[in-house]
C-alpha cells in the first residue's frame, strides 16, 4: 500500500469515528446555541474572525457561575497547547473552594495566545461572572501578565511556584 493510500484511510477512519473536521466549528456553536436554549443559566460566546472563521469560544455552566460566586478569592489560569486536532490553546481554568478542591470555572478555545485573546476571554469572564477575581495565578505567560493588568488592575497576580521552581532548576 502506498504511503499516499494508507494516509487517506487513515483519514477516512479518523472522519467515520469524529466526523468531518470542516464541520466542527458550526456545529460546536449550533451545541452551545441548544444548551443555552434549554439552560437559560448556560454562558457562552462565540468569535469568528471577518469571514467568519472560528477563532474562539468561552463557556461557563450554571455549576461553574455558582462555584464562582462563593470561591472567587484565586482563579487559575493555564493553557495546554497543541492537545487538540486543530492545535489551538485550550484554557480550562480552575479555582480552589473553601474545602481546597479544585473547580473548574470555565473553558475557552482560542486561536493563540496573544494579549488581545485573553482581554477577550477576560471580557467574556466578567460578562459570565460579574466579579473580578481576587488573586491570579498563572504561569509566566507575558500574555496573560498584559492581560491581566489591563482587564483585572486590582486583582494580585500570582506565578505559580511549579513554574518558577522548574525555571531555576533549568
Amino acid at each position: 500500500m502506498k504511503y499516499q493510500d494508507s494516509a487517506n484511510l487513515l483519514y477516512k477512519v479518523k472522519e467515520d469515528i469524529f466526523g468531518n473536521p470542516g464541520l466542527d466549528a458550526s456545529n460546536l456553536k449550533i451545541l452551545c446555541e441548544e444548551i443555552s436554549q434549554r439552560f437559560s443559566t448556560f454562558y457562552f460566546k462565540f468569535k469568528g474572525d471577518i469571514d467568519n472563521k472560528f477563532c474562539s469560544l468561552f463557556f461557563a455552566t450554571a455549576g461553574m457561575k455558582e462555584e464562582y460566586k462563593h470561591n472567587y478569592n484565586l482563579l487559575i489560569l493555564d493553557t495546554t497547547f497543541g492537545t487538540n486536532r486543530f492545535k489551538m490553546p485550550l484554557m480550562v481554568e480552575s479555582l480552589v473552594n473553601n474545602m481546597g478542591q479544585t473547580v473548574i470555572c470555565f473553558f475557552a478555545l482560542i486561536s493563540e495566545e496573544t494579549t488581545l485573546q485573553f482581554q477577550w476571554v477576560f471580557d467574556c469572564f466578567m460578562e459570565c461572572f460579574l466579579v473580578p477575581p481576587i488573586n491570579i495565578n498563572t504561569d509566566e505567560c507575558r500574555s496573560f501578565q498584559s492581560a491581566i493588568k489591563i482587564k483585572f488592575p486590582d486583582s494580585e497576580h500570582f506565578l505559580c511556584s511549579l513554574h518558577k521552581t522548574n525555571n531555576i532548576i533549568k
